[in-house]
């Protein structure tokens, strides 16, 4: 037995929601999913079934004129699987490597070859609903954007003299340190990438990196001051602790914690491993 309250069909157990109430259900929540994601192929099992068949009344004939409407506008697109899933390749693609640029010989987790299909759609002429879908997410238009990175970094090296760029560096306006901890973790380096990186002398492991800038501190220390007995709390100019970076190599030393080569490296300046009490203030 039914009961009619306020337009909604109650059973004796539960409400049986109309099915006009159900739809605009649905259609909230994809709303609400196109607004935090940028794209309609939700992961969501319910949601995606529910698209899935407005498609096949789509297909049919079935789908009124108003619905359509207000499915498209939120750019559903009315067929093309394999597209809803190399869009939720790449969206997880993003959220591991932070950004769509996927190398063109990249292959996923699954298997499915990612890199030739953003290649491939680079070069395809696109309906404007899949255009908005990947510029929601971000997507590199040109696959000129690690050039463009490689430019910058060698702006640096000249402007600032060596390649010290913590994590949070931002050069020009563009997020450079982020770029270059990709770099040294390899990702999407190919090997005339790693080669143009060497050939401009890019340190690939940080901690070397920063070594080499204090040791670069210390030999215009020596050019400008004949020797090498770096007083305990001389600053450079620069703001590099060099008395303290000196007095880190001696104890390192003593700990046999310091390389042969940096050893070498420090006896090629006549560092001083063991300074009078005097020049050491």
């Amino acid at each position: 037995m039914l009961w009619l309250f306020a337009g909604v069909a109650w059973g004796l157990s539960a409400p049986v929601v109309p099915h006009r109430e159900r739809w605009a259900e649905r259609y909230k929540a994809l709303v609400a999913y196109e607004a935090s994601h940028g794209h309609c192929w939700p992961s969501d099992a319910k949601l995606s079934r529910w698209i899935r068949a407005q498609r096949e009344k789509y297909r049919n004939g079935k789908l009124s004129a108003e619905r359509v409407e207000l499915l498209e506008s939120l750019g559903v697109s009315w067929s093309d699987r394999f597209w809803a899933r190399n869009m939720r390749r790449l969206e997880a693609y993003k959220k591991v490597h932070g950004d769509c640029c996927v190398p063109p010989r990249y292959v996923g987790p699954d298997g499915a070859r990612l890199g030739l299909w953003v290649s491939r759609t680079r070069r395809r002429e696109l309906s404007p609903g899949k255009v908005a879908e990947l510029d929601a997410l971000g997507f590199e238009w040109s696959a000129k954007r690690w050039e463009k990175y490689f430019a910058l970094l060698c702006r640096f090296r000249e402007e600032r003299g060596d390649f010290s760029i913590g994590q949070d560096e931002v050069f020009e306006g563009e997020r450079l340190g982020v770029w270059v901890i990709r770099q040294r973790q390899g990702k999407g380096v190919t090997p005339e990438r790693r080669a143009k990186l060497d050939e401009i002398g890019f340190p690939w492991n940080a901690r070397e990196a920063r070594w080499n800038d204090k040791f670069d501190a210390l030999r215009s220390f020596v050019a400008a001051n004949g020797h090498a007995r770096v007083p305990r709390r001389h600053v450079t100019q620069d703001g590099v602790n060099l008395g303290t970076w000196a007095t880190n190599q001696r104890f390192l030393r003593r700990r046999g914690r310091l390389s042969q080569d940096r050893v070498h490296k420090l006896d090629q300046l006549d560092f001083v491993w063991e300074p009078s009490s005097s020049e050491g203030k």
